[in-house]
């Protein structure tokens, strides 16, 4: 990757970035409103309050980081020399190799907790159950697709 294409790459990210948090800006908005809330399932009220607590936590704790990739994004879109100093950080092979064995353990660790989880969610909840399931489904999907095309490419 050049560093024009690097200079796209940013770009790209940021637009992405900018939607994601006007995104859970809405969804905030949006679960403030009493219709929204009728939607929800009913819980006690301890409950509900701490269960709205950690939606919000969780909405805006992905806002946040949303907007710190803007704004090192559009600093380093401005500033030449920090957009050097993430191409590089971005390309080097020992970052790289390093991102690429942390993810796949990442990814090997998720799938055996999802194995553990799913007999145990069934007793308790199908909802969670079958939430578990079609996510593992989807996880196992992507790692075969991407061992597929990785395999292809190396032919």
């Amino acid at each position: 990757m050049n560093q024009k294409r690097y200079r796209k790459y940013l770009k790209t990210q940021t637009l992405l970035m900018a939607l994601l948090v006007v995104g859970l800006a809405v969804l905030i908005i949006l679960l403030e409103q009493p219709g929204v809330l009728a939607l929800l399932p009913q819980v006690s009220g301890d409950t509900k309050e701490l269960l709205a607590s950690s939606r919000y936590g969780m909405l805006a704790g992905a806002g946040v980081v949303g907007v710190i990739y803007i704004i090192r994004n559009l600093l380093a879109l401005r500033n030449p020399e920090w957009m050097e100093k993430l191409y590089i950080k971005y390309t080097d092979e020992r970052c790289c190799s390093i991102r690429e064995k942390s993810a796949l353990g990442a990814l090997h660790t998720s799938m055996v907790l999802f194995l553990v989880a799913l007999p145990v969610t069934g007793f308790y909840s199908l909802t969670v159950y079958w939430t578990l399931y079609c996510s593992f489904m989807i996880l196992l999907l992507c790692y075969i697709v991407a061992n597929l095309i990785n395999r292809l490419r190396k032919i």
